[in-house]
């Protein structure tokens, strides 16, 4: 299940150079979340991905918060987030020749902390 409200990149343009992803506020401190991440797709020779999400209190400063595993493949991935900010944002670095991820990530309270690939 996701949120529409709650999400972090709605996977419509896909990712094919390192950056940061747009702040999203919360609209208040949460404690405990799950980060979702689906990768649909992929392309390029030898693609990575290393993405990880941060935080910031106040939409300036920003603090690592959760990383996930280099990304290879096709697949759902799952981080748990205990961070008490109020904005957070994706923070995306791509890997090997002509990299491309489809990518769609966002947020739900709770949840489980794996991957399914």
């Amino acid at each position: 299940m996701n949120d529409k409200d709650l999400v972090l990149n709605d996977g419509s343009t896909p990712l094919t150079a390192t950056g940061n992803g747009t702040s999203f506020d919360i609209g208040s401190t949460i404690n405990a979340l799950t980060v979702e991440v689906i990768v649909s797709a992929k392309s390029g020779t030898s693609p990575t991905l290393d993405l990880k999400i941060q935080g910031s209190l106040d939409n300036s400063t920003w603090v690592d918060v959760v990383y996930f595993p280099q990304i290879t493949a096709v697949g759902t991935y799952r981080r748990k987030l205990h961070a008490p900010y109020r904005y957070f944002r994706e923070v995306h670095t791509l890997g090997g020749t002509s990299p491309s991820f489809t990518t769609k990530a966002y947020f739900t309270v709770g949840g489980r902390d794996t991957k399914f690939g």
